[in-house]
């Protein structure tokens, strides 16, 4: 995070798999320590899914925690038209 604010990162993309998959509690517990460490990011988050984040959260778990979509979606970001694909 300290090295996107320093760089002035127009976006930060995650690309899943957050969690260990240990267990629903542990995975939600980590999922918002990660969650929180981004607060401090000046750019906007953009994330996808992986596979373990969906073994012992739901997609709306990981959407109300991590605050983007559960589903594919797109953006517009400085310039460039993106896509997040998160299959079912």
């Amino acid at each position: 995070v300290r090295a996107a604010n320093k760089f002035g990162a127009a976006v930060i993309i995650d690309i899943g798999d957050r969690v260990s998959a240990r267990d629903h509690d542990t995975d939600r517990d980590n999922m918002k320590r990660y969650r929180a460490h981004f607060n401090a990011a000046a750019a906007p988050l953009e994330s996808v899914l992986g596979n373990h984040d969906v073994k012992h959260l739901t997609r709306e778990e990981n959407a109300h925690i991590v605050g983007t979509p559960s589903v594919s979606y797109s953006r517009d970001i400085g310039g460039f038209h993106l896509v997040f694909w998160n299959p079912k």
